[in-house]
């Protein structure tokens, strides 16, 4: 009964030391990929220098929480910036029909013309 306890606790260490190695290889890409943003924007961010809640990125260490917030307000930003191109095609869009409407009108009224020339012919 204490070898199948044993077995126990051991598996269920391994199964708990994956999931933590999934985590801290998922927080190191994504900071990874927020560290790269924050340089590709001319940002910089502070390195930590202790080992408990960090994830190395680079040359330095950046914490944790640091690379989740950093990923909210990049996330964020983002969002931002779509609904704004989003109005902004929506805006270019509308203006467009208005302009091509307006191109459209004196052709639609030769068009009209030439119907009814050939209308009234027969």
């Amino acid at each position: 009964m204490l070898d199948m306890h044993a077995q126990d606790s051991q598996s269920h260490r391994i199964i708990e030391k994956r999931r933590r190695d999934r985590i801290n290889n998922s927080l190191a890409d994504l900071g990874r990929l927020v560290a790269n943003d924050c340089v590709y924007q001319g940002h910089s961010q502070g390195h930590s220098h202790g080992m408990t809640n960090q994830v190395g990125v680079g040359h330095g260490r950046i914490k944790k929480t640091e690379i989740i917030e950093m990923a909210i307000q990049r996330i964020r930003q983002l969002q931002s910036e779509l609904l704004g191109l989003y109005t902004w095609c929506a805006d270019t869009s509308s203006h467009a029909i208005v302009l091509w409407v307006q191109a459209l009108r004196p052709i639609e009224r030769e068009g009209r013309r030439r119907w009814w020339n050939l209308l009234t012919r027969v």
